[in-house]
């Protein structure tokens, strides 16, 4: 189904969204006249007052425009077997200002499956769910493979898994979103995704906090991808951060001053075949073992191009603790990391292999139990490691010149680490400079 023609939502006087308004669309697999309704739900002077009722009355296709308000239905929202868009209203800088407020009684959002094509709900905050335990104090997802852009998660809790958020044998999207101060609940303060293939893009975990794993996110199953991801100040027993087994692929994300009151400060990784990229870890620390990351039987399982640093634990490895079992580390820098035995990294049962990997200023040393690999600096002093200097970091694509492909490139990772110049984990304008003063043929 395309749309030929959209309104601008909330152009009508007060805020509120425009009246239903029918537009003309094409299926292409038919070459049939079909339409879509825009059906408005407010306060006063709108189709509906309820969501509930507004979807009741929605077909597949159909968009629910929301106004900038809060909205308390008494119970969940319920969605299922419907293609719906669900749109809030935005505020001026863009962000999410229709409110959806489960008053802690109840669960806001119940998302049961899909309808004939994608279900998308945009611009919302859900705040204020309860869920039982079952999980899922914001939203639920059950099945199905929703797309959730721009919505902000926050205040929510549950009596099972998924404070914010909880998708069990669903495979959704999650782009743009903020999981902010939820909790408490099982494992996964923010998200809890089992069974299915997630896929969570330029989000933000902060301040979420559960009893057991992943203060941010909890993923199980396999497939999922968690792309230029920041989690920050989230709490839980194992996995501050986030807490995963199987094989997510996880790239371009930061984890910064997460807590676990066992392990893994900043990552917990279990019995699977993760490829973990890009990502920083700093200031993360852990009761016992794995300031930055714990793993736990992951082999295989690649860590490349990752920074450690600053992170800290009581007992063993306070960058990176391997328990169990022998992933592989390409590229990866570790320093300023404390811990009793192997500041860097600490190994229990098994054989990490480390590849170009440079360590320095951990405390009390480099690296604790076996290793193997090649091509490493490991100073256990505070000497920095600066062997393999480049001499054109700007050039992304090693074609020996920085030009518009470098750029397009660091444009992309703008606000992630990938295209980071200047060892502050972030690429911003300090980054673009940095690039533009080595445009043109490498030295």
């Amino acid at each position: 189904m395309m749309r030929l023609l959209r309104s601008n939502h909330l152009s009508g006087e007060k805020g509120r969204p425009m009246r239903a308004i029918t537009f003309a669309c094409l299926l292409s697999t038919a070459n049939a006249v079909c339409h879509a309704d825009v059906i408005t739900v407010c306060a006063d002077g709108c189709d509906h007052v309820s969501i509930n009722a507004a979807i009741a009355s929605a077909s597949d296709g159909d968009f629910i425009e929301l106004a900038a308000e809060v909205y308390t239905e008494g119970s969940a929202i319920e969605i299922g077997g419907k293609s719906i868009t669900l749109l809030g209203a935005t505020d001026a800088d863009g962000g999410p200002a229709s409110i959806l407020d489960g008053s802690i009684t109840h669960r806001v959002i119940r998302y049961t499956g899909d309808g004939a094509g994608t279900t998308s709900l945009e611009n919302l905050v859900i705040q204020n769910g309860a869920g039982d335990s079952s999980g899922g104090g914001g939203i639920y997802i059950s099945s199905g493979s929703p797309v959730i852009y721009n919505c902000l998660f926050t205040g929510n809790q549950a009596g099972g898994d998924g404070g914010a958020a909880r998708s069990s044998n669903a495979s959704p999207t999650f782009e743009a979103c903020v999981f902010s101060d939820n909790g408490p609940s099982r494992s996964g303060g923010g998200l809890h995704h089992t069974d299915g293939t997630a896929t969570i893009v330029r989000c933000v975990f902060t301040g979420n906090a559960t009893k057991f794993a992943g203060g941010g996110l909890v993923l199980t199953g396999y497939g999922s991808t968690v792309i230029d991801c920041s989690f920050e100040g989230n709490e839980s027993e194992i996995g501050g951060g986030i807490s995963f087994s199987d094989d997510p692929t996880v790239s371009g994300c930061t984890f910064l001053n997460n807590y676990a009151s066992s392990t893994g400060g900043g990552m917990w990784a279990s019995y699977g075949a993760p490829i973990v990229r890009g990502c920083l870890f700093e200031g993360n620390v852990a009761g016992s073992d794995g300031g930055g990351l714990l793993t736990v039987g992951v082999s295989p399982a690649v860590f490349e191009d990752c920074i450690f640093r600053g992170n800290a634990v009581t007992f063993n490895g306070g960058g990176v603790f391997n328990s169990l079992g022998s992933p592989t580390y390409n590229n990866c820098t570790f320093t300023g990391n404390s811990a009793m035995g192997g500041g860097g990294m600490a190994t229990g049962l098994g054989s990490p292999e480390l590849n170009g990997c440079r360590f320095w200023c951990n405390t009390p040393n480099a690296v604790s139990g076996s290793y193997d690999g090649s091509d490493n600096c490991i100073n256990d002093d505070c000497t920095e490691c600066d062997s393999d200097v480049d001499e054109c970091p700007p050039d992304f694509n090693t074609d020996g010149i920085v030009d518009g492909a470098d750029l397009a490139y660091l444009l992309g990772s703008w606000g992630a680490i990938k295209g980071d110049l200047d060892g502050d984990g972030t690429t911003t304008g300090a980054d673009l400079a940095i690039l533009l003063g080595f445009w043109g043929a490498c030295p």
